[in-house]
């Protein structure tokens, strides 16, 4: 392994530590909005790091019961609507179903579709929005640390590189 990839790792697992041990001071004096919360910044009047965490979320096996579920739904719904496939209802609650490149469902997209169950106003739809808001899980956090510092016109700039996906 490359000495500089080395110690970049190092310092990235030292970076960690201390961002834990510094997020758990904060929690201990109540200076974290929420509970939860999982990134913050310190700076001092020249240089700051920031600190973002991020929760990996997926949807488990329910979710291909979901989808299958909505599929049909949508079908129905399209066969008794004048429009068909035309609706915007039915090409938005489409698209928010398409897989990513390695075949899993986006969080974000789905959430979109829990939006649409007043304009749907169907019970059917309202179980398969709740089939997956259970399947969706918390796979793990990601701590990312990002590095500023002040130029000469007293405006933050970012420090490069980034070493967040070592």
């Amino acid at each position: 392994m490359n000495k500089h990839v080395f110690d970049t790792k190092n310092f990235k697992e030292w970076l960690r530590c201390e961002a834990e041990s510094f997020q758990s001071t904060l929690k201990d004096y109540g200076k974290l909005n929420r509970e939860e919360q999982l990134g913050f910044t310190v700076q001092d009047e020249s240089f700051k790091v920031i600190v973002k965490g991020n929760r990996i979320k997926r949807f488990d096996e329910r979710a291909d019961v979901a989808e299958k579920r909505l599929v049909d739904f949508l079908n129905k719904y399209i066969e008794q609507n004048s429009n068909g496939k035309k609706n915007p209802i039915y090409t938005l609650a489409m698209s928010m179903i398409q897989r990513n490149e390695i075949g899993d469902l986006d969080y974000k997209s789905i959430s979109k579709l829990y939006e649409l169950e007043v304009e749907f106003n169907d019970s059917e739809y309202t179980e398969i929005m709740n089939l997956f808001r259970e399947s969706n899980v918390v796979e793990g956090t990601v701590i990312n640390f990002y590095f500023e510092e002040k130029d000469s016109m007293n405006n933050w700039k970012k420090i490069e590189p980034s070493f967040n996906r070592i």
